[in-house]
């Protein structure tokens, strides 16, 4: 990233300086970094049963993120369109789904399954409805 910047700079200064192409030639020609990129793992089922068993269901915070954690498994949506989510995003009925705007402003519809879909349901019927339209809220015990 660093060396693309320095080109960029670089060839802009080929330009302004031609008095100084020698030197601005052997900048531009150092070669780009090589690297072989790791293949990212998915979880297997247990170790996504672990990670959804985790929260403590008797807790207000547990059953939030219980919830949280079982959309973002199930949808791969990123930290920062479940943070953003609206109770106008969920949409139950025969073809529960989640809809987001996500990076870059690109809309997504994923499907819920049913296990999903009544988890979430459950979570929205406990939240109280003056804490606003988030699905998943902060709470100050959190903090």
């Amino acid at each position: 990233m660093r060396l693309t910047a320095i080109r960029s700079f670089f060839s802009y200064a080929a330009f302004e300086l031609p008095t100084h192409a020698e030197q601005i030639q052997r900048v531009l020609a150092i070669p780009a970094k090589r690297y072989n990129h790791v293949q990212i793992h998915y979880l297997s089922r247990q170790e996504i049963d672990a990670l959804l068993a985790a929260p403590d269901p008797n807790t207000w915070s547990g059953r939030r993120d219980h919830a949280w954690l079982l959309l973002a498994v199930q949808t791969g949506l990123r930290v920062s369109e479940l943070a953003g989510l609206v109770r106008e995003d969920l949409h139950f009925g025969a073809s529960a789904h989640v809809h987001v705007l996500g990076k870059g402003r690109k809309e997504r519809c994923t499907p819920l399954t049913k296990q999903t879909a009544a988890a979430l349901q459950a979570w929205l019927n406990e939240l109280a409805l003056g804490e606003g339209h988030v699905v998943f809220p902060i709470a100050l015990a959190d903090v």
